[in-house]
C-alpha cells in the first residue's frame, strides 16, 4: 500500500474492487501493447542498459535525468517508457495507493505499455524535489523523494482524465546504491482516484477549457 510524503497512511483502504480495477486496468494496458506490437512498428524507446551506480550522486544524477527525459523528448520517464532500469534492484518495491508488488521486470512493463500508447495525452510540472544521505546514527537509509503535478488521458474507451500531485520516494541500498522501493504517494484518496479513473473524460481532453475549446462545449 502506498504512504504519503510525510509518512501518513492514505486516508480510505483500497477495496477489493479498487483493487480489482487497477488490476483490470493492468490487464489492459498489456492487452493493448499486444495489440500495437502486432500493428504498429516500433514503440517506447528502449530502456537504459549501462551499468549500476557507483555512488549515491550518480545514482540520484541519473534519476534526475530520468526525470527531465531528453532533448528529442522532454518528457518525464514515466511517460516516454525508457528508464534506467540499471538503477533498480531486480526485487526493488513498488508501491501506490492502489496496489503494491516487487519486481523490477512487471514495472517497467507497466511503464513500457502506458508509454506505448495507453497514455494518448499529458501534462507535467515539477513542485518539489529533494534528497537525504545516509544516517549512519539512525541507520536511515539514503532516499530521492520528487513531486510532481500530473495530468493524464488513459487510452480507455471512455477516456478518462486523471490529475493529482504526485510523488515518489525513491530508497536506495547504502552498499549497492540501488533503489529497493519505489513509493509513490498522491495527494487524492484511493476513491478520488478510483472516480477519476471510471469517470468519461471531456470531449476535448486536456484541452478542454483552453482556447477554442471553450466555443466547442468546454466548461
Amino acid at each position: 500500500m502506498g504512504v504519503r510524503l510525510d509518512g501518513s497512511q492514505p486516508p480510505t483502504e483500497p477495496s477489493i474492487a479498487t483493487k480489482g480495477v487497477w488490476f483490470a486496468t493492468e490487464l489492459f494496458g498489456k492487452a493493448a501493447a499486444l495489440v500495437r506490437r502486432d500493428d504498429l512498428p516500433g514503440g517506447p524507446p528502449p530502456p537504459s542498459d549501462g551499468a549500476p551506480p557507483r555512488s549515491l550522486e550518480e545514482a540520484v544524477s541519473r534519476l534526475e535525468a530520468d526525470y527531465a527525459g531528453s532533448a528529442s523528448d522532454p518528457r518525464a520517464y514515466f511517460l516516454t517508457g525508457c528508464m534506467d532500469e540499471e538503477l533498480y534492484d531486480e526485487q526493488c518495491e513498488f508501491a501506490d495507493p492502489f496496489v503494491s508488488f516487487k519486481g523490477r521486470q512487471r514495472f517497467v512493463d507497466n511503464l513500457s505499455n502506458l508509454a506505448g500508447g495507453f497514455i494518448t495525452d499529458s501534462s507535467t510540472r515539477t513542485l518539489e524535489s529533494s534528497s537525504k544521505a545516509y544516517d549512519p546514527a539512525t541507520g536511515a537509509p539514503p532516499t530521492y523523494r520528487t513531486k510532481l503535478l500530473v495530468k493524464l488521458q488513459l487510452g480507455l474507451p471512455w477516456k478518462p482524465v486523471l490529475a493529482w500531485p504526485w510523488g515518489v520516494e525513491h530508497v536506495f541500498d547504502p552498499e549497492t546504491m540501488l533503489i529497493v522501493r519505489h513509493i509513490e504517494s498522491w495527494d487524492v484518496s484511493a476513491a478520488d482516484g478510483l472516480r477519476q479513473l471510471l469517470r468519461a473524460g471531456p470531449p476535448n481532453g486536456l484541452k478542454q477549457g483552453k482556447g477554442g475549446a471553450r466555443s466547442e462545449g468546454g466548461r
